[in-house]
């Protein structure tokens, strides 16, 4: 695990996801504020935050958003408020568990891209342990169309734009998949710091946008409520940061197959934190989730631990806490 540096950062960026994910729960169904407003206030913040940072820290480095090679950082930053966006937006077409599971398709994608644009090998124990983890998440998540709605608010009538709401989920599989790869490709020539203000601003704009189709009401909100926005914008900073730092370190696909991590994590976090109880048989696919993805880091993920990036630019040095 000493050449797999990355492992733990995502597996600990995954649950900063997850963390981050379970306090918007809480915000939306005890607070009552909508995703919309959760969204535009949380990259809003950061965004200002980030801006300042670099700005104090390392000036100079804000004119790299200008010169040739941002481009792909921008279109990046595009590609991951798009994400978000297609997420949100299927979440209203299509059963939640539904929209998981598909989702989990996501590694097959990543690892045919990394495969044929940068020459990262997809191991047959990547394959077998993708395929075992997808079979897994099936009985945790337990999709409707497998084992039926769970209640009745989830029958088909419910969701008579069931089709678009597949529609979103794949765009938002492919969008998503193309952001690791980009992710993977630029990671090392970029301070984490401006890829993060990149995603941050263009999910703010396109946030705005989503509030103004969507008519999104806002509401006020009390010092509790505030006190979890802080945590959301805590968590999701520390997410992308994590993320960031470990596609400088592992391959697309071993960040891919170990997303199905975040499975295990969130089924433990609805344990804890919400009361429920997982089933016997979710609680089998945990298990198997957890020992694929330790299979596949031990005998199927490549050492790609490289090192640091040459800094063309002398005030993108000087933002150590953020490049490192």
């Amino acid at each position: 695990m000493e050449n797999h540096k990355g492992v733990a950062l995502i597996v600990i960026a995954d649950a900063s996801f997850v963390l981050m994910d379970g306090t918007v729960q809480v915000l939306e169904v005890r607070h009552g504020v909508s995703a919309g407003q959760i969204v535009f206030l949380r990259m809003l913040i950061t965004s200002l935050f980030l801006f300042t940072y670099i700005t104090l820290t390392s000036p100079d480095s804000l004119k790299t958003l200008i010169t040739p090679p941002s481009t792909l950082w921008w279109v990046r930053g595009g590609v991951a408020a798009l994400t978000i966006s297609l997420a949100y937006a299927s979440f209203a077409y299509m059963p939640l568990s539904e929209n998981i599971t598909l989702f989990h398709l996501r590694p097959v994608p990543v690892a045919l891209m990394c495969w044929y644009f940068l020459g990262e090998p997809f191991t047959w124990v990547q394959r077998i342990a993708t395929a075992i983890s997808f079979a897994a998440v099936i009985l945790v998540v337990q999709p409707d169309f497998l084992f039926g709605p769970r209640s009745s608010t989830d029958t088909p009538s419910e969701y008579p734009f069931y089709a678009l709401g597949v529609l979103l989920a794949t765009l938002c599989i492919i969008s998503s998949s193309v952001d690791i790869f980009l992710l993977r490709k630029i990671s090392s020539e970029a301070s984490p710091a401006i890829l993060l203000l990149l995603y941050a601003t263009c999910t703010t704009f396109l946030s705005m946008i989503w509030i103004l189709v969507s008519r999104t009401i806002f509401i006020s909100m009390s010092f509790e409520a505030i006190g979890l926005l802080s945590l959301v914008i805590l968590f999701g900073l520390a997410g992308q940061l994590l993320a960031v730092l470990a596609l400088r370190r592992e391959t697309g696909t071993t960040i891919a197959v170990l997303g199905y991590l975040q499975v295990v994590q969130s089924v433990l976090f609805q344990w804890l934190v919400m009361g429920t109880t997982p089933s016997l048989i979710t609680t089998i696919g945990m298990v198997v989730i957890v020992v694929a993805g330790v299979w596949s880091v031990l005998k199927g993920s490549p050492i790609v631990d490289q090192p640091e990036r040459e800094v063309s630019n002398p005030g993108d040095a000087t933002t150590p806490l953020l490049q490192r």
